[in-house]
Order: structure tokens, then C-alpha cells, then sequence
């Protein structure tokens, strides 16, 4: 594990078709608060890039950030990647990925 852990819960299904929300949230085991920490999100498909996002977080010492609900763009049916990371002054804090099926 990563001490400083970038999390989505997905739902059990992406719905092809249709927008998706999602929730996302950091959980931080150290010892110090990470303030204005940037998020950074990225989509990929077969063809690249389908959406991105970054955006600013506060992050609690030993203890999990606010939760950020987020939609993702409506998908084609096919499999894709969901990449994250956390940084702050430049430095990675930490880095997740999924794969998503939209059925």
C-alpha cells in the first residue's frame, strides 16, 4: 500500500451510453495534512484520451479527504483504463488505476 492513496468507488456496472457518477476521495496514513494537494484524473479508451480533470484537495492528517463526486463522460461499450494521481509541490504523493468495462 501507498501511504497517500487516491480512491474511486465505482458502481458495479458503467452503463454504456449514458453518464456515469462516481465518487472519489484520498486517504492519507501519514502523519502531517496535505493542504491545496491537486488531483489529477485521466479516461483512456483504445483511441487515447476521452476525458481529464484536475482539480485542488485538501487532505486530513491520518484520516481520508472529502469525498468528490465526479461524472464521467457517456462511453461506447469496450473496456478502458481510469488513471489518478496526487501531488503536492510538484512531488507524487500517489497513483491508482482501474478498469472499467461500459456494458
Amino acid at each position: 500500500m501507498q501511504p497517500v492513496l487516491p480512491c474511486f468507488r465505482l458502481p458495479e456496472k458503467i452503463d454504456a451510453g449514458k453518464a456515469n457518477r462516481i465518487s472519489f476521495c484520498v486517504v492519507n496514513d501519514l502523519q502531517q495534512a496535505l493542504p491545496k494537494s491537486i488531483c489529477e484524473w485521466r479516461l483512456e479508451g483504445v483511441l487515447g484520451d476521452i476525458a481529464s480533470a484536475t482539480f485542488p484537495l485538501d487532505i486530513p492528517a491520518d484520516g481520508v479527504s472529502a469525498e468528490i463526486k465526479i461524472t464521467l463522460p457517456s462511453l461506447r461499450t469496450g473496456q478502458y483504463k481510469l488513471l489518478v494521481s496526487v501531488t503536492s509541490s510538484r512531488k507524487t504523493l500517489g497513483e491508482n488505476w482501474y478498469e472499467l468495462t461500459a456494458q
